[in-house]
């Protein structure tokens, strides 16, 4: 009986197991193609004048890339995304436009990702470029953002405690410091900051990031301020959508 128990065991925690494997390894049901409104290699920098240059969910690098993957809101059906790209020297940039389904109720996407420069784009990750996935046209001045899953796999990773992180690469300009917090339920979360060290820091200069408790999903307000000389700048704002609606 107790070898039997064992083999019975061991049989549960192997489904188990097996199960999570198919999670782990699955793939978004939905790609949507892209529309390349731009995409440069330059040897000089190009400014694009944003200052949230990239909004992502920290994964593990994907074997395939190029690679994007987002969870986008059902309130965003029928509308043009955004996809913003650069490296952080900024002479690699992309923008590219996808339209999300009529249908739309949810879920996590593919980006199509067709670039002429696939030896830039492979070595890219959330260290040395960022992107920004935001609700209209590239052209649009928008300040609803989806976190990225940039050269990464689909399934963010976890703490001990099963918490995502979201990464925020920002252009804060010649700012000494930064203080940036968002909203989540009622309470209010402060994200850490810093500088990015080195050179060539054109398209962003600082990353935060914040540790997102698990199981929540929301509109996400964020708000971010500079610091310079001891002088405070106006407040910037933008709203995340964490997870599908």
């Amino acid at each position: 009986m107790r070898f039997r128990s064992k083999i019975v065991i061991f049989a549960v925690v192997s489904i188990l197991f097996g199960f999570n494997s198919i999670i782990a390894s699955a793939e978004p049901e939905v790609t949507l193609p892209a529309r390349v409104v731009g995409e440069e290699n330059k040897p000089e920098a190009y400014i694009s004048g944003n200052w949230l240059v990239g909004i992502h969910l920290r994964a593990n690098l994907s074997k395939n890339r190029p690679s994007l993957i987002a969870s986008l809101p059902g309130g965003w059906k029928g509308h043009i995304v955004c996809a913003r790209a650069t490296t952080i020297s900024g002479k690699y940039f992309a923008f590219m436009e996808y339209t999300v389904p009529r249908g739309w109720k949810g879920g996590v996407v593919r980006f199509e990702y067709p670039t002429r420069f696939s030896e830039v784009v492979k070595l890219t990750n959330i260290e040395n470029s960022g992107v920004a996935i935001h609700k209209g046209a590239c052209q649009a001045d928008s300040n609803e953002f989806v976190p990225a899953r940039w050269n990464a796999n689909e399934i963010p990773t976890q703490d001990a405690l099963g918490r995502q992180t979201l990464v925020l690469n920002m252009n804060v300009g010649r700012a000494d410091e930064v203080l940036a917090r968002a909203l989540i339920g009622d309470k209010v979360l402060v994200l850490k900051c810093s500088a990015v060290p080195g050179k060539g820091r054109t398209s962003f200069n600082h990353r935060c990031w914040l540790t997102v408790p698990m199981g929540w999903s929301g509109k996400m307000p964020l708000e971010v301020i500079r610091i310079r000389s001891g002088n405070f700048s106006k407040p910037r704002h933008a709203f995340i959508h964490m997870f599908p609606d």
